[in-house]
């Protein structure tokens, strides 16, 4: 890890998650999944309300559907689909640093396949 500083948009989304992957105590309350989901939702209701054309970099993928891939289901409406941080919690016997660094290892795969099958 570098000690460079970086200077980010603080309008988009993946340069501010990548942020706060590599220092999250700067921005969450915790390293935990429930921080981040609580840190996001806020983002997502402001951000999408007043910024949503300049949420994400030019073929960036849309935070939703990460959403839906990582429910495994993606034809059922978000307001239906379990949150994300629930999911992730199960998935680490409810330990909330281990699900906060699986939601950005989830996150590399879904980029990836974005950019490989689009």
């Amino acid at each position: 890890m570098s000690d460079e500083i970086k200077i980010i948009n603080s309008y988009k989304l993946y340069e501010i998650l990548d942020y706060i992957r590599i220092r999250p105590l700067n921005v969450l309350t915790s390293k935990s999944i429930t921080a981040l989901e609580n840190y996001l939702w806020g983002y997502w209701v402001y951000g999408t309300k007043n910024y949503s054309h300049q949420i994400y970099n030019e073929g960036d993928p849309d935070f939703n559907e990460f959403k839906w891939w990582l429910s495994e289901q993606p034809n059922i409406p978000l307001s239906t689909a379990p949150r994300f941080y629930k999911l992730l919690l199960e998935k680490c016997d409810e330990n909330e640093e281990k699900a906060f660094d699986l939601f950005f290892e989830k996150l590399d795969e879904f980029k990836k396949m974005k950019q490989l099958y689009g």
